[in-house]
This record gives C-alpha cells, sequence and structure tokens, in this order.
C-alpha cells in the first residue's frame, strides 16, 4: 500500500509505482537508432478508493506501451532501487513522496530520461479525465501529451488507459468515425509549486516564476513591477495571488489566481494553462451524403475518422484535410483566435464533375468559384442545396448578383430592353455560388467576372 502524500493545497494523494520506459515521440531516422528515455510517473489520484483501480489501471498502461514496441520499459525493481538511493540522498522516508518537479525532474537526470511523463485520473462533474503530460528534463517546459475523457466506469477507464498508450506513442486506430469527441493536448490546469519562506514578517521578498515566462504577477489586486521571472517585496500572510498572461506574449495562455500563504524568501511557480480551440469535422460527398470512417489530418498528422469533434487544438493557424479509400482528398485552412467552437465541412469531388457542372447554360463559372441561379423545380435555399451533385452552395451578394444579371444580358441591342431585362434579372434570381476546394482543379477559362 503506498504512502500518504501532501498536495500544496492539504488534500492528500496516492501515488502508485513508478515506470520507466523510452521516448513517446516514435523515431522517424532509422530502426537501429534507440529511442530516447522516458521516465513514466505513478498515476495520480485523489482520494483513496481510487488506489486499487489507479494501480490496475497503471500495470495496463505499462502493458500497453510496451506492446507498441516504440518503448523499453525498465525493470520495476531497478527502477524502484535507484529511486530509494536518490530519496535517502535527500533524507526522503518514502518513495510515494516524489510528487513535484524538484524531485521528478532529478530522479529523470539520474535515470538518464529525457523525459518525463505524469499521469492523472481527475473527476470532472460525472465524467472522469485521464490526462497525461510530458515534461522535458533539461527546460521543464511542456513536451507534449494526451488527454482521454470517460464516464468513470471500469470498462471506459480501460478503453481510456488503452488510447492514452497509443496517442502517446502514434499507434493504433484512428478515433471517431461515429460521432466522438477527441482530445488533443493536455486539458490539465495550471500548477503552482510553492518552496521555502519564513513566517512572522510584515512583507519579505518573493520570487515569482511562471512556465512559459513572460507573465505579470499582482497580489491583493496591486500589480508588481515587471515580468517573470522576478523577485519583489510583498505583503506577507494569507494573500490573493494573480498571474496574467502578458498580451504581448502569452495571449495563448490563461490567467490563474489563487489564495496562497506568502512567506519571506519563498518561491512561486505557476504552471500556466494553454487556451485552446475546438473543432467539428464533418466530411461530406458532392451530393451531400455524410461519409463516415474517413481519415483526418490536423496539419499533416493523422488524428481522428470523421465526423468527430476535435479539442485541444492550439491558437494559430492550422490545416485539416480528410482523404477516402480511393485518394481523394479534401483540404481546407483555418485560423483558432479563440476558445469557441467551430465547424468544418470537408466535401470529396472530383475534378472531371465540376468541369461538367460549368458547361451547363444556367451555371457561370471563373477560375476559382461556380455560380449557378435556383431554379423553380429545385431548392429553395442555397444552404440546403445539393444542386448539380454539389453541396456547399452560399446565397452571393448584391454585388455578385448585379455582376451576374450583366453579364447575363451583355451584347442586348436595345438599350430600353437591356434595362428591363436588368431589372427583371435583379428582381427575379436568386444566385448561389460555391468556392472551389483546395484539391478541386480550378477552372481554366473565365466566362464570369
Amino acid at each position: 500500500m503506498p504512502n500518504l502524500a501532501r498536495g500544496r493545497n492539504g488534500t492528500s494523494r496516492f501515488l502508485l509505482p513508478l515506470l520507466f520506459c523510452s521516448s513517446i515521440a516514435p523515431s522517424n531516422s532509422g530502426a537501429n537508432k534507440t529511442p530516447p528515455i522516458v521516465a513514466v510517473f505513478d498515476i495520480e489520484v485523489s482520494h483513496s478508493s481510487q488506489v486499487g483501480i489507479a494501480r490496475k489501471l497503471t500495470q495496463i498502461l505499462r502493458v500497453e506501451l510496451a506492446a507498441t514496441k516504440k518503448l523499453i520499459i525498465v525493470d520495476k525493481g531497478e527502477q524502484e532501487a535507484q529511486l530509494r538511493i536518490l530519496l535517502r540522498a535527500q533524507k526522503e522516508a518514502s518513495y510515494s513522496a516524489c510528487v513535484d518537479d524538484s524531485c521528478q525532474i532529478p530522479l529523470g537526470k539520474e535515470l538518464a530520461a529525457n523525459q518525463i511523463l505524469r499521469t492523472q485520473l481527475t473527476k470532472f462533474g460525472k465524467k472522469k479525465l485521464i490526462t497525461s503530460e510530458l515534461v522535458d528534463v533539461a527546460t521543464g517546459g511542456s513536451a507534449g501529451g494526451a488527454s482521454i475523457e470517460t464516464d468513470g466506469t471500469p470498462d471506459d477507464l480501460l478503453r481510456g488507459i488503452k488510447l492514452i498508450a497509443h496517442r502517446l506513442t502514434g499507434t493504433g486506430p484512428l478515433e471517431g468515425g461515429s460521432g466522438e469527441t477527441v482530445i488533443l493536448g493536455v486539458a490539465s490546469a495550471a500548477r503552482v509549486s510553492v518552496t521555502g519562506g519564513k513566517t512572522g514578517r510584515a512583507d519579505g521578498i518573493v520570487q515569482f516564476e511562471t512556465i512559459p515566462p513572460g507573465a505579470r504577477v499582482s497580489v491583493e489586486g496591486r500589480r508588481l513591477a515587471g515580468i517573470t521571472p522576478f523577485e519583489d517585496f510583498v505583503p506577507l500572510g494569507e494573500k490573493l495571488v494573480r498571474v496574467d498572461a502578458s498580451p504581448s506574449r502569452l495571449m495563448r495562455f490563461e490567467s490563474y489566481e489563487e489564495k496562497m500563504e506568502l512567506r519571506a524568501g519563498m518561491k512561486v511557480v505557476v504552471r500556466l494553462k494553454e487556451i485552446t480551440g475546438e473543432v467539428v469535422v464533418v466530411v461530406r460527398d458532392t451530393k451531400g451524403a455524410l461519409l463516415r470512417n474517413v481519415p483526418v489530418f490536423l496539419d499533416g498528422k493523422a488524428v481522428a475518422k470523421s465526423p468527430v469533434r476535435l479539442k485541444g487544438i492550439s491558437l494559430g493557424p492550422h490545416t485539416i484535410q480528410a482523404e477516402d479509400e480511393t485518394g481523394k482528398k479534401a483540404r481546407r485552412s483555418f485560423h483558432v483566435k479563440f476558445p469557441t467552437p467551430r465547424r468544418i465541412t470537408l466535401v470529396i469531388g472530383g475534378a472531371e464533375s465540376i468541369k461538367v457542372l460549368c458547361d451547363r447554360s444556367d451555371v457561370r463559372c471563373e477560375n476559382k468559384a461556380i455560380f449557378a441561379t435556383l431554379q423553380e423545380d429545385g431548392p429553395k435555399n442555397c444552404k440546403d442545396s445539393t444542386m448539380f451533385g454539389f453541396s456547399d452552395w452560399k446565397s452571393a451578394s448584391m454585388g455578385k448578383l448585379k455582376n451576374y444579371c450583366y453579364e447575363v444580358l451583355r451584347g442586348k441591342k436595345r438599350a430600353l430592353d437591356h434595362r428591363k431585362q436588368y431589372k427583371k434579372c435583379m428582381r427575379a434570381t436568386k444566385l448561389c455560388f460555391r468556392v472551389l476546394g483546395e484539391t478541386e482543379k480550378p477552372v481554366r477559362r473565365k466566362v464570369f467576372r
């Protein structure tokens, strides 16, 4: 039975035996190259009732990581012996006390590891989230991770721990395909480490650091000078400390706020949580029919199968691509600016059907777009239509409609007839247009401007 360790907020945490393995990222530089070593730490749980299931999940995680053949699992007895030597030097009574950076990173260095892997089992309402985070031993910064949302049942926890192993190693089947949510990256909250310091004084100097650096710090609403890392004189005692992302440097990270006991000479380290967005990816054919189990690629990496909701996407520019079993592709670029969800529909179609479409009399084409008029016996709304076998039609603006009517009536000899026909065209025409996808062949000839 593992010993009881105290977290920074006074709550109890139970830890399971350590296990060590090779690199999480598969090597692409040759089969003979030995993967970097990664120290995989205990699954952390918040209550004693979870110790039993967490111990079983830890053993399953070891087996699943080894089964991928991307990792080298260090002998358990040898690993615990090395840990006892380190903790004996630090005068710790039990290996379960190794719960933060001050112990885990030095231990990783002793084992010649390049990275350490932490795994937590956290409860959020009725859901349980399994999160694994990679930390670079040399820099202390985040090197990646994975998260799985489960319903908390033993069967679903088993599914989640297996998916964690496959996500970290980039192996196994893609998720999604039936409308599931796939969480990319790490969804854990900000972490705070508080060390050292003395009490019994009115004010004193305190060191502040953040991962990543460059944040602003306020104590009881008063902003301190400088950006992290820095040290300053602050009022001591139980104070409200707030860490804000700098507008010019850390806009991708959330602010953090907590009441804590400030002591003279102490050091406060805050690991900020990254702001991420989410997208719903749906793949359809040219007739608008929903396509299932089509592999979806985010920035060139296969992440899931459509339809799927992808959470944990970092802010900034990205590309999303789908490719069916015949090799047909659909690709779209997008930019994540806010955490609000967005929807992306990818349409997989052929260039030959576009060429036939542009030969119709009621269709006008240009290099990157197709224009068509709604017919009386056809759909009444551009968004609901799958005209001529293609989906993703949109209503044209007034400017596009004016250009359309002008081109249709251009060449009329009598100006009066031209004006009447032009007005009639403006009143009667419902114009739809569709922009060609990035993988669809542009129409060479311009018949509409």
